[in-house]
């Protein structure tokens, strides 16, 4: 138990309940300060590791971006593209077992079809979005080489971004800003967790 007690992990969610608490009155000045550190912080947790601490904290960019201005979309795009691909990294490094063709093949089918269904919405960008579908997919494909942790962490950011994505050029999701909010954050922690407080030897070796 003492382990949840950890300094980073009550400062990490401390400020996910804050932010948490005014998703729906529209926030305050800062309060993208406040969802980066969220994030941030747990880079702590697996400081020893550079492409998880890289992951971690280009998530934590690409949170500051979305919520200082939409008109920064594209540059927290590019930062959580640069962040799949670090975890992507750190995921075939820490690697104790392959990824099932079944699992490969069901991702693919979903990633493809999820673009196919947001393509006549996206514009300019298109070529963007389904660069960083690829890398998304990519990233949970390459989760299921490591632990359970990591894995569901992988399966739950694919959810959040996939209901971003459709309540930003699809249609309003009811309750959206919870839901993408909470899935993300669960699936960053887990990430982080499968190779700090969570995760055996195997996984935090990566």
């Amino acid at each position: 138990m003492g382990q949840f007690m950890n300094p980073v992990l009550l400062i990490s969610a401390l400020c996910s309940l804050v932010y948490t608490a005014t998703v729906s009155s529209g926030g305050f000045p800062g309060r993208w300060a406040i969802k980066a550190l969220s994030v941030a912080v747990l880079a702590l947790l697996v400081r020893r590791n550079p492409r998880l601490v890289a992951g971690l904290l280009f998530g934590a960019v690409g949170d500051a971006l979305l919520e200082a201005s939409p008109a920064l979309f594209t540059s927290g795009l590019i930062a959580f593209l640069c962040g799949h691909i670090a975890y992507i990294a750190a995921f075939w490094k820490a690697g104790v077992r392959r990824t099932p063709w079944a699992v490969i093949a069901a991702i693919a089918i979903f990633a493809l079809a999820f673009t196919a269904w947001l393509w006549p919405a996206l514009g300019p960008l298109r070529i963007p979005v389904a660069v960083y579908v690829a890398a998304l997919s990519t990233m949970a494909a390459s989760s299921f080489r490591t632990g359970a942790f990591a894995t569901a962490g992988a399966l739950l950011f694919l959810a959040s971004d996939s209901m971003l994505a459709a309540d930003r050029f699809i249609t309003t999701l009811p309750a959206a800003g919870y839901a993408i909010w909470l899935t993300y954050y669960a699936a960053q922690l887990l990430i982080a967790g499968q190779f700090s407080f969570l995760g055996g030897t195997n996984a935090r070796r990566a």
